[in-house]
């Protein structure tokens, strides 16, 4: 595989693009990690949308495979409740940040605001 010293990695990227080309329409995909003991802190089962070149080399790599519709759906479920989430600690923490104070008429009246 090595030309002169040099590594050839045009096999690898050919490799890519007729797996690209196979892809789903769209410019993301989703895949999914699998068992790679070899590779330390890999998880398995990790599902994530990606752009088509990203998913053809970790194919490539076999380190993920093309994910299920029920991992797809799951992800975009997982998703919303987060995105929710976030939300709500977005809100409670600008609710924090709130300061009300309380003024009588008259001092709202010599402040000219009454």
């Amino acid at each position: 595989m090595a030309t002169n010293g040099a590594l050839n990695v045009l096999p690898y990227w050919q490799a890519v693009g007729k797996i690209e080309a196979t892809l789903p329409a769209g410019e993301v995909v989703f895949i999914t990690s699998i068992d790679k003991p070899l590779m330390p802190g890999h998880r398995v089962g990790v599902t994530f949308e990606c752009a088509r070149r990203n998913a053809a080399m970790r194919l490539v790599d076999q380190t993920h495979r093309l994910s299920t519709p029920e991992e797809v759906k799951a992800y975009r479920e997982a998703q919303k409740q987060r995105a929710e989430a976030l939300r709500v600690e977005e809100s409670l923490r600008q609710q924090k940040e709130s300061r009300v104070v309380l003024v009588d008429r008259d001092r709202l009246r010599e402040l000219g605001e009454a």
